[in-house]
């Protein structure tokens, strides 16, 4: 409503509604609590400034991945709920290149938030015997031929390419180049126009068939996430055909009512065993506990996105340890894009802009890009 009678104990608004009305901005508020603050990571949004804007006594976020792809976005967030706790500088130091001085900057900045910080890690609630335990799983896939081809045309088309590439055009020509291979690692089907995406055609297709097929036998249900939205209705035509039952699907365009029919159906003791997501609306606070078993067909490059996805079947309510079973395609980019992630735990370590050994991936040299990328004997 544009305005409301005064004499109210408790508001329930989206960041959406606080943008656009102007008294819930001229309010003084006592408390001012925001569920899913990780949207506000953001400090360009008008979701970000609008929140920050509010006048109250205190504030309250409350998410699961406060710290996005670098410190900043972490920063962002503590200038919204406790402004002025945290030095500037401190955060800059924290925010800049891999160095020991970098490290130390890290060490202060989480001494100088813990007071303003209460945490419920998945830790404690296994301690507490309110969650089961999880397990990780990697599964190694193999290239097809026709995906071996492809990836190699891709990287001797980059190492072409390289050397005539003026500097300002380097980070598009590297971002678009990295992400053909990803795609061609997934299946062909997303580089090529008018190929079906079927199991000869990918090895992660075929592993994804053999592990769904383990799962069955022993009558779980399962969540397969993927980046990859032109991915999702392919790879569910593909486990249809071949298990001879629905496969559900959920990307970020279906909405709200549909995607509660999605969950109450899956729920059910006779539900769908198998549905397939976009790895993005895995952060959308969905329950799909009827799932111990999670795969990552590819990852995303901010792991804070991939634990929460994982987050759907592992969560409060669920009985049954966890399964994640990650499809790694050997000797390629995937194998990086792994080992990246295995040293991304540290608060401070930025992955978007970084390799894992702390150089920014656009002031890499054409050798070392090459050299990230380039097929490997598997």
């Amino acid at each position: 409503p544009a305005q409301v009678d005064s004499n109210f104990d408790v508001i329930v608004t989206t960041s959406h509604h606080v943008q656009n009305t102007t008294w819930i901005g001229n309010q003084r508020w006592d408390l001012v609590v925001v569920d899913e603050a990780h949207d506000l990571r953001n400090d360009r949004t008008d979701a970000h400034r609008a929140v920050r804007r509010l006048s109250a006594h205190a504030k309250f976020g409350l998410t699961g991945t406060p710290v996005g792809i670098s410190v900043a976005s972490f920063g962002n967030l503590l200038r919204i709920f406790v402004p002025g706790a945290v030095d500037e500088d401190l955060l800059a130091a924290a925010d800049g290149p891999t160095s020991p001085d970098r490290l130390d900057a890290v060490s202060r900045l989480a001494e100088a938030v813990r007071p303003h910080m209460l945490r419920r890690t998945t830790e404690l609630l296994r301690d507490q015997k309110l969650l089961p335990r999880i397990h990780h799983h990697e599964i190694l896939c193999r290239l097809t031929r026709r995906q071996a081809a492809l990836y190699q045309g891709q990287v001797n088309a980059l190492e072409d390419a390289l050397p005539r590439t003026a500097s300002q055009q380097r980070f598009c020509l590297v971002s678009n180049s990295l992400l053909r291979l990803r795609q061609i690692t997934c299946h062909p089907s997303l580089l090529l126009a008018r190929v079906a995406i079927d199991e000869e055609g990918s090895g992660k297709v075929q592993a994804l068939v053999a592990l769904v097929r383990r799962i069955r036998a022993k009558g779980e249900k399962l969540i397969v996430f993927t980046q990859f939205a032109e991915l999702v209705p392919g790879l569910a035509r593909v486990l249809t055909r071949v298990f001879g039952e629905p496969c559900p699907t959920m990307t970020g365009a279906m909405g709200v009512p549909a995607r509660r029919r999605f969950v109450a159906d899956f729920q059910r003791d006779d539900g769908p065993p198998f549905v397939i997501m976009t790895t993005g609306v895995g952060g959308c606070g969905l329950t799909l506990t009827q799932a111990n078993h999670v795969v990552h067909f590819d990852r995303p490059w901010n792991p804070s996105v991939e634990r929460q996805a994982e987050g759907r079947a592992y969560r409060i309510g669920q009985r049954k340890d966890v399964h994640v079973h990650t499809l790694v395609m050997t000797g390629t980019i995937d194998e990086w894009i792994r080992d990246v992630l295995v040293h991304r735990a540290d608060l401070a370590t930025q992955l978007l802009d970084t390799t894992a050994s702390g150089a920014p991936i656009s002031r890499l040299s054409n050798a070392q890009l090459l050299d990230l990328v380039r097929l490997r004997a598997a």
